[in-house]
């Protein structure tokens, strides 16, 4: 199985999430390994994981539930980097399997909550996806020093967390924090219009004190501005370092 990555994100403690595409059929396909990953694993550190790597994947075994169908068990020392494909190849790709819908993504589990969008717990079609939004607005860091986007899609006006690891700085004593340069130089970005797209996922599931039961709650994991979505150019690439 061969795949493009096209979700790179931070979780807690310094571990990563990653996921891409399969380039046979279009399916999303998140790796899962025996034990977490970590950032050593990205190409920043030595490792094979970037966005718009392509990556053989062998001995895959299917151990998706919902909503997590695309997980798949790996061998982490199955894994091997073939190349990079060019950023308008990429861009392609994501086009492919982009939805201007929240709905056709996830499937009609999907809800409102407040001024974002959850799924039930172990419900749902889909945990991965890639959305082609009507616009964006701002990109911050807010009160509570967490990135956040809002967005305008055919499902409404929303404001989702950002996980993208590119906006991140990670040391072992505070985690990761935000970049605030990298922030504020994408956001400029975004100000600037043009077409965008969107990795989308939905978060393992959780609840909130205020709520009455468990949900997985959307997120923006990665953001693809057309005229550059690997943030390749002289504007962006030397903010990006972890």
């Amino acid at each position: 199985m061969r795949i493009v990555i096209s979700h790179l994100t931070r979780m807690r403690n310094g571990h990563i999430c990653v996921a891409g595409i399969d380039l046979t059929n279009g399916q999303h396909i998140r790796p899962v390994a025996q034990r977490p990953l970590t950032l050593s694993l990205t190409a920043q550190h030595g490792g094979p994981l970037q966005l718009a790597a392509v990556l053989e994947l062998q001995a895959v075994r299917n151990v998706g539930r919902k909503p997590e169908v695309e997980d798949r068990a790996v061998q982490l020392d199955r894994i091997t980097r073939k190349s990079l494909m060019p950023a308008s190849s990429f861009w392609r790709v994501l086009g492919r399997q982009a939805e201007s819908s929240l709905g056709a993504i996830f499937g009609p589990d999907l809800q409102r909550l407040r001024n974002t969008w959850v799924v039930p717990a172990e419900q749902g079609e889909a945990s991965l996806g890639c959305l082609a939004p009507q616009r964006a607005g701002n990109l911050w860091i807010n009160e509570h020093g967490r990135v956040r986007i809002s967005i305008v899609t055919d499902d409404g006006n929303c404001t989702l967390p950002v996980t993208d690891l590119r906006l991140y700085r990670y040391t072992p004593e505070r985690d990761y924090t935000p970049n605030t340069e990298a922030v504020q130089t994408v956001s400029q970005r975004l100000r600037q219009g043009g077409h965008l797209l969107l990795s989308v996922g939905l978060s393992r599931p959780f609840k909130r004190e205020d709520d009455e039961r468990a949900h997985h709650w959307l997120q923006v994991n990665n953001i693809f501005p057309e005229q550059d979505p690997l943030w390749d150019s002289s504007y962006a690439q030397h903010l990006f370092t972890l």
